[in-house]
């Protein structure tokens, strides 16, 4: 059970930086509207899965808090973006040498 979670999390993590490079790609494109609904929808999702995170995973868990933080604190959308495209490879980093 635990490896099945462990692949479920580093999934969400690849889905996290995946589209927070759609979304950058976007915003280098001049496409300002769809990289801003990219960077809401990541953050909604970062919200709600804070939400109802068990927390069995410390680094997942300080991976959403990275998130949500600073999304919170921000509004500027390629920061955002640029920030959850980091925080999503240190995270997959992290995991990768355990």
């Amino acid at each position: 059970m635990a490896k099945i979670n462990a692949m479920y999390l580093e999934g969400r993590a690849k889905i996290y930086r995946d589209e927070a490079q759609r979304g950058i790609e976007l915003e280098s494109q001049g496409d300002e509207e769809r990289a801003s609904l990219v960077w809401k929808s990541l953050k909604r999702a970062c919200e709600a899965e804070l939400a109802s995170y068990d927390g069995a995973d410390n680094d997942y868990a300080h991976f959403l808090h990275t998130i949500s933080e600073y999304v919170q604190n921000n509004p500027e959308v390629m920061s955002g973006l640029e920030l959850i495209r980091i925080s999503s490879r240190d995270y997959l980093k992290a995991v990768s040498g355990k």
